[in-house]
C-alpha cells in the first residue's frame, strides 16, 4: 500500500495529497494570522516573521529553498514598505491638521489641531501658536509652534517649529519635516 512516497501505489499518494492539503491549510491560516497582526502593529520584527513564513511554507511546498528565500525577501520587503507608506500618510494627514489649524489662526493666537487616523482610530492631537506672518510675492506663509499629544491630554507634551503656506483655499506644510528629537545629532 503506501506509506506516503512517491510512487508507492494509490494509497500512497490519496495519503500524501491529504498530508499536503492540511499543510497549506495551516500555513494559510499561520500567514494570514501573521499578516493581521502586522498590519495593526507595522512592526520590523513581525515584518520579518511574516517574511519567514511564508518562506518557509514555500520552500517546503515547492521543495526549493533557493524560492522559498526570494519570497521570504520579497515577504518581508512588501510589508516594511506597507508600513512605512502608513506612517508616511499618517505624517501627513497631521502636518496637514497642523498647517489648516495655523491658516485660521491669528499672531500671537492659540488653536487646537486633532488628526484621527486608520483603522483603530488613534487620535494625534495638539496645540498651535502662530508666532509671524511671513508675507512675500510668491506665498502667504505662517510661522508657528506647535504640540504633539498622542492619546489623553498631556500637559508637558514637547513644542516644535514649522512653517506652514498657503496654497490656494489650503495651508501646506513648507517643510518636509519638523525638526525632531529622534534626528539626534542630525539637528
Amino acid at each position: 500500500m503506501g506509506d506516503g512516497r512517491a510512487l508507492d501505489g494509490q494509497v500512497g499518494r490519496v495519503a500524501m495529497t491529504c498530508e499536503n492539503r492540511l499543510l497549506i491549510r495551516v500555513v494559510r491560516a499561520a500567514c494570514v494570522a501573521v499578516f493581521i497582526v502586522s498590519a495593526l502593529s507595522a512592526c520590523t520584527f513581525l515584518a520579518t516573521v511574516t517574511g519567514v513564513v511564508a518562506g518557509v511554507a514555500t520552500g517546503t511546498i515547492t521543495s526549493n529553498p533557493v524560492v522559498g528565500v526570494g519570497v521570504a525577501i520579497a515577504v518581508k520587503s512588501g510589508f516594511e514598505e506597507a508600513g512605512n507608506y502608513v506612517a508616511r500618510k499618517s505624517q501627513e494627514k497631521e502636518q496637514d491638521a497642523i498647517a489648516a489649524a495655523a491658516g485660521a489662526t491669528g499672531v500671537g493666537e492659540r488653536s487646537g489641531w486633532v488628526s484621527v487616523h486608520g483603522i483603530m482610530h488613534r487620535v494625534v492631537h495638539g496645540e498651535v501658536v502662530v508666532t509671524r506672518t511671513i508675507v512675500t510675492p510668491l506665498a502667504l506663509c505662517k510661522e508657528m509652534m506647535f504640540s504633539v499629544t498622542r492619546g489623553a491630554s498631556d500637559s508637558s507634551a514637547p513644542w516644535f517649529t514649522a512653517i506652514a503656506c498657503q496654497n490656494g483655499a489650503h495651508w501646506r506644510w513648507a517643510l518636509p519635516e519638523p525638526s525632531t528629537a529622534r534626528w539626534g545629532s542630525l539637528q
